[in-house]
């Protein structure tokens, strides 16, 4: 977790505006340690989330437990994902045709071969995740809009 997901985490659990200033006063740093730690995505220490919930007086790691399961409970029930993720080939000739990209622009782009781009399009091979990645890298779209249309 990243000090950036922390302060998310932090207001939803605690409904108020946690800023920056906050955490690092919770932390007994400066605020340009925190800032400095967000620019690099350093990861929160176990040792600082138990600082922070100690100070504000919540156990966090419920909270983490709870959002996990609950998030595992959503997705594990949901029966539509195999039909949304069919039509990641129509999202995908979507970004093609919005960019006015041929198929052969999009497989270079994207570092596949044509053949396989067309694959993929046509819903006969499924994607790997580090073509996903690529994806939402160079289109800005979000991973569950590219494989759920959500």
């Amino acid at each position: 977790m990243n000090f950036i997901e922390l302060q998310d985490s932090l207001e939803k659990l605690t409904n108020k505006k946690i800023t920056q200033s906050e955490i690092a006063r919770m932390l007994g740093v400066g605020r340009a340690n925190i800032h400095d730690r967000i620019k690099r995505n350093s990861s929160v220490t176990t040792d600082e989330i138990e600082t922070i919930q100690n100070k504000l007086n919540i156990n966090f790691f419920m909270y983490l437990d709870e959002e996990v399961n609950n998030n595992s409970k959503a997705l594990k029930f949901d029966s539509t994902i195999p039909d949304r993720f069919k039509n990641f080939g129509k999202r995908l000739l979507m970004l093609q045709e919005k960019n006015n990209f041929s198929n052969l622009q999009m497989s270079g782009l994207l570092n596949i071969k044509e053949n396989e781009y067309n694959n993929i399009l046509k819903g006969k091979t499924n994607p790997d995740i580090d073509l996903i990645n690529n994806i939402k890298q160079h289109f800005q779209v979000s991973v569950d809009w590219l494989l759920y249309g959500d």
